[in-house]
């Protein structure tokens, strides 16, 4: 057997040896061009997160600036249009409002508008654009039946009791106390009711609670504040539908009428207290032949009233130009407002005075003091049938809604309201017993149901949102 040296075997390697130099070097080649596509695959990967975190900021931005322009508001004429601004360097953000839709179920609802923000980013070549949008519903005075600040009298300071026969449908309201009368006498509240305070008058503990609230009770619910002024109708009603000035608004009163459903007259005089407009239904009544019709402002839904008003809109078969009102509009006065005679839509039954669900017209009426059914109004007398009806939001921000001159009016059979009612103090309807007393002898208040989706124009926000993220 031959021995074979070191030095020839590696001789006899050397091929060898070379061809594992030169797989390592590609390996190593390889490996490290592996390397660097994934750096560079990290790095776009890292300006893509870049530019999406940037594009968080920037599309929340967007929804910010749309919370601050429109949330808490009832935006008359949402579009979907989205405006833009630039942000920072490559980046801008857009915002707008529309409406998503509305309904309700029992006691929840649908919101009414939704809002977004949308951010634009450009990083490493790509372009980024991502949105994020919030729905909210704006609740206003017309979400409830009933609402006062105080359930005390505003002249006498005297509690009111509620008792039989008032039953409320709708939901109900009141920062102060709600009193009672727990026996016997009790009253019905079928949906919803709210109070700043920890219980009722008396507690609840005293009577059958459970078969007086049905919609269940709720104390110490955030307050509602009541403002002095009815700042958007003040905003939006100009031109013929500013009626009278700041400086005679002590001096004036009015009386608006509806005609022909869609128009309106307006009589003025100086006020004084032995004067009273007339209120005959005459052809077309005494002094409105040379008065100018003036269309309902349906682009704006506002008309403003320096001054004391007297407002109504009847339904006379006899005469086709009292049509009541085909329209959607509010009325704010900066004194007190009077109905006159029966305010009714177009679409009302006129017999009832109720609402159909279908009907698009709606009515508010602000007043900046008191709210009263005028004794001039000319209804049944107890007890012959009938009563003074009444299709409208009513608010009466620093007074009552009542009876004027509640202490010598006539008494009257009955008053229809439907739609809802908010006062500051709660009013007198009627004083006394029945056949023996002033007023209106019998309440009969329905909530008008399409306010939670759709109440009148301008009408006052309560300051309370339903709100949720809808991304």
């Amino acid at each position: 057997m031959g021995i074979v040296f070191i030095s020839e075997r590696l001789k006899d390697d050397r091929g060898s040896v070379l061809m594992w130099a030169v797989v390592m070097s590609l390996c190593i080649i390889l490996v490290g061009t592996a390397y660097l596509m994934l750096a560079d695959t990290f790095n776009d990967l890292y300006i893509m997160d870049l530019g999406r975190i940037e594009n968080i900021y920037v599309k929340y931005s967007g929804l910010k600036i749309a919370m601050n322009n429109y949330i808490g508001t009832r935006p008359s004429s949402p579009n979907g249009t989205t405006y833009w601004d630039n942000y920072f360097g490559s980046s801008r953000y857009g915002y707008g409002i529309d409406i998503h839709g509305s309904g309700s179920q029992g006691l929840a609802e649908w919101c009414d508008y939704i809002i977004w923000g949308v951010g634009e980013t450009s990083s490493g070549g790509l372009v980024w654009r991502d949105s994020v949008s919030y729905g909210y519903s704006v609740e206003t005075f017309a979400d409830y039946l009933w609402l006062t600040n105080d359930e005390h009298e505003y002249t006498t300071g005297d509690s009111i009791l509620w008792w039989t026969p008032d039953t409320l449908d709708g939901r109900v309201h009141s920062n102060g106390y709600l009193f009672i009368h727990g026996t016997q006498n009790r009253p019905l509240f079928l949906k919803k009711v709210t109070t700043c305070m920890p219980d009722t008058k008396p507690p609840r503990s005293t009577y059958s609670a459970n078969l007086v609230f049905k919609g269940g009770f709720y104390p110490n619910a955030s307050r509602i504040i009541f403002p002095d002024q009815a700042d958007s109708v003040r905003r939006y009603a100009v031109g013929q539908w500013l009626i009278g000035r700041p400086d005679s608004s002590n001096r004036k009163m009015y009386y608006i009428r509806f005609f022909n459903g869609d128009q309106f007259k307006v009589l003025e005089k100086p006020r004084s207290s032995a004067f009273t407009f007339d209120t005959s239904m005459s052809t077309p009544g005494v002094g409105w032949n040379s008065v100018p019709y003036r269309d309902v402002p349906l682009s704006t839904g506002a008309i403003f009233v320096y001054g004391k008003l007297f407002v109504d809109a009847p339904i006379d078969a006899a005469r086709d130009y009292l049509q009541g009102l085909d329209g959607r509009v509010t009325i704010a006065a900066s004194d007190s407002i009077i109905v006159l005679h029966n305010i009714l839509y177009s679409c009302s039954n006129p017999s009832t005075g109720k609402v159909p669900l279908n009907c698009n017209d709606a009515l508010g009426l602000i007043s900046e003091k008191f709210l009263l059914m005028s004794k001039n109004c000319g209804a049944p007398l107890y007890p012959l049938p009938g009563a003074l009806k009444v299709n409208a939001g009513l608010v009466a921000l620093r007074g009552s809604m009542g009876c004027e001159s509640v202490g010598t009016a006539p008494e009257f059979n009955s008053l229809v309201i439907h739609g809802s009612i908010a006062q500051l103090n709660r009013g007198v309807v009627h004083r006394g017993s029945a056949g023996y007393g002033s007023g209106f002898v019998q309440k009969d208040y329905f909530y008008d149901e399409r306010f939670t989706k759709d109440p009148p124009p301008h009408f006052v926000p309560s300051g309370n949102l339903r709100q949720y993220y809808v991304e």
